[in-house]
């Protein structure tokens, strides 16, 4: 396999710690559009020259410095998914680890996407044994802090009592017909909602993609007509007239459900 080489050059690197296989290939859900997602973990940079030279190696059509959400690259072929690889600082994942799943701090939007990741990859190389100490520490039960503050954190900015909440932000963007803005922020309400959902039933944010298919099978805990509602609020993104009711019954139901499951969490009654 492809990926076999690729793990096979790089962990000759000294700054290498550990390369792994991540993404949909080995997710829980895949499907024929699914690509190599591949992470390198390491103790300092990579030099894009080191990085250039090695790809080549591979002998497909090598893009250097692709750079998304991660420092990265990516090679394609003309037959075959492609390689997209990240490139990770060791002492920055630690960090996401420590803050997320040891202190217990939420985010807004995408709260443990980083522990889904390394909880759902395959080792192809690890220098003593660091990934699978990595792994160790996010192996543990679902903190309920975390599950707490996952939710507390979103709720309150998508409809709460702070200044300006995203429901406000929508409406204000509505009333200045600003589609670029209503856009940006219903993106936003969306991760979040899709944030609470997940930490609501104890599962890891598996990211942006097939997050419908996921709360499918995963059997979550979902809002009544939690599929219509979204599907209501998408289909009028650009329509002023209906979308702030849209979104205003997409988190009513939220509501009722985090009601319905008695969940406690500081400052969410009354929202």
């Amino acid at each position: 396999m492809i990926y076999l080489e690729f793990a096979k050059l790089f962990s000759e690197l000294d700054n290498v710690l550990a390369i792994t296989l991540a993404g949909s290939s080995v997710a829980p859900i895949s499907d024929s559009y699914s690509d190599y997602d591949l992470y390198v973990y390491t103790s300092s940079p990579i030099l894009p020259s080191t990085r250039s030279q090695l790809l080549a190696k591979l002998g497909g059509k090598v893009q250097v410095q692709a750079s998304f959400f991660e420092e990265g690259d990516e090679v394609s072929f003309e037959e075959g998914p492609y390689l997209d690889i990240m490139y990770r600082d060791a002492s920055w994942i630690d960090s996401q680890v420590k803050d997320v799943w040891e202190l217990c701090n939420g985010r807004l939007g995408y709260s443990t996407c980083f522990i889904f990741s390394i909880v759902n990859s395959r080792i192809l190389f690890e220098r003593g044994g660091w990934h699978s100490s990595l792994l160790a520490r996010v192996s543990t039960p679902y903190p309920e802090a975390l599950r707490q503050n996952i939710i507390r954190r979103n709720m309150i900015q998508l409809c709460g009592p702070i200044q300006s909440p995203y429901i406000k932000q929508l409406e204000l963007a509505i009333k200045r017909d600003d589609l670029v803005s209503m856009n940006h922020r219903l993106s936003a309400m969306i991760a979040s909602y899709f944030d609470v959902l997940f930490a609501c039933s104890c599962k890891l944010h598996p990211g942006e993609k097939k997050l419908e298919r996921y709360v499918k099978a995963y059997q979550l805990a979902t809002p009544e007509n939690w599929e219509k509602d979204l599907r209501l609020v998408l289909q009028a993104s650009a329509d002023k007239k209906s979308l702030l009711g849209y979104v205003q019954a997409l988190l009513d139901n939220l509501k009722a459900m985090l009601a319905a499951q008695a969940v406690k969490v500081p400052y969410l009654q009354g929202l």
